[in-house]
């Protein structure tokens, strides 16, 4: 290889690890340029706001334009953390026509929001649905889950412009300022088709939401005590904040009768003492469930179906009805526990005298 094509290659691989330089390694060689007389070479707060500058920016300080020694642009950004408090320092890269544009929105400011305003009121403010009239409310912005992203909403309304174009007018509340700010997002028909049919059929979208996307769907739990000794169950989602369990209860009673082999049924033991008999018995139960994500209020209610072939203390009466309030705690997948009060009724015989607290473990599918 000669010396001259060596010389070259070093020379590319130099260029090329130099345009890879971070952008904040260069800055110190770099120029600041202003893109408009009417904010001088820093871009400051005040300034910001009056141009509708870096809206979207949390925390804005300051901006600066810089134009590097190889003909590159950057825009540096100055900012406080919310939480910590720092200073924070952005650097993007910006074309030059990037540049140009905003500096001629800034010159041409007053004039581009009088035509907009001069738009807005050649315009007609539509209706996108009948739940919500001409206004989107704070109220209806919330029960429809709309535009939940703008902090301070207060309200918004859809324009069609005599040009057949649309644009979203919304009107906020600035969280350090407390001034009503306005902002106007253009919209395209389909857009605004799409936030129709969100309201006109929230209903439905929520209940599909609940049936596909929710989970955990399936659960197996071992309760300890509760009902009133111990149960296995199959947990099943209903919806979001509704849960159904099928269970097998084992209850230990004292009979006035035990099993008899030689009759192949009951009969009275000599000694003529009450026998302590077990029974497993199906159980039903429903749960509500009010909260967010793994920990929730749990409150619910079911019943139990007994052997009736024997009679024992608690009479003849085949159904027990169980009640239930308490925490259950519940992942996606993988653990579940429950915990709560959990008395038992008999109709003939009043409420259980066993203990009313129920413990579970158990894991979602």
């Amino acid at each position: 290889m000669s010396r001259k094509h060596s010389l070259s290659i070093i020379f590319f691989i130099f260029a090329n690890l130099l345009s890879l330089m971070p952008l904040s390694a260069q800055k110190e060689e770099g120029e600041i340029i202003t893109i408009s007389e009417r904010l001088g070479k820093e871009i400051d707060q005040q300034e910001s706001e009056k141009f509708k500058l870096f809206e979207g920016v949390k925390g804005f300080q300051s901006a600066v334009y810089i134009k590097l020694p190889d003909g590159r642009y950057f825009l540096k950004i100055t900012c406080l953390d919310d939480k910590t408090g720092e200073t924070k320092i952005s650097h993007t890269l910006q074309s030059e026509a990037s540049i140009k544009n905003r500096g001629n929105y800034i010159d041409r400011f007053e004039e581009i929001q009088a035509r907009k305003e001069e738009e807005e009121r050649g315009g007609e403010i539509i209706i996108i649905s009948e739940r919500v009239g001409e206004k989107i409310d704070r109220e209806e912005r919330d029960k429809y889950k709309l535009f939940q992203d703008i902090k301070g909403f207060q309200s918004a309304v859809f324009i069609k412009l005599p040009d057949n174009r649309y644009i979203l007018k919304i009107i906020y509340k600035d969280e350090q300022t407390g001034e009503l700010k306005i902002d106007r997002i253009e919209q395209s028909k389909e857009s605004i088709n799409n936030i129709r049919y969100s309201i006109d059929h929230f209903g439905e979208i929520e209940a599909h939401k609940d049936t596909v996307y929710h989970v955990p769907g399936i659960a197996l739990f071992l309760e300890l005590f509760g009902k009133p000794f111990g149960s296995i169950n199959l947990d099943l989602r209903i919806n979001r904040s509704s849960r159904f369990s099928f269970g097998i209860v084992y209850y230990s009673l004292l009979s006035e009768y035990e099993p008899d082999s030689r009759f192949s049924g009951w009969s009275k033991p000599e000694d003529g003492k009450y026998k302590d008999v077990g029974e497993y018995m199906p159980n039903i139960m429903y749960y509500y469930l009010k909260g967010k994500k793994n920990s929730r209020l749990e409150i619910g209610g079911g019943f139990s179906v007994r052997p009736v072939w024997h009679k024992d203390v608690n009479g003849d009466f085949p159904i027990a009805f169980h009640g239930v309030i308490g925490y259950r705690y519940q992942k996606k997948k993988g653990f579940l526990f429950r915990a709560g009060l959990t008395p038992s009724y008999w109709p003939d015989a009043g409420f259980s005298p066993w203990p009313w607290i129920g413990i579970s473990f158990g894991f979602s599918l």
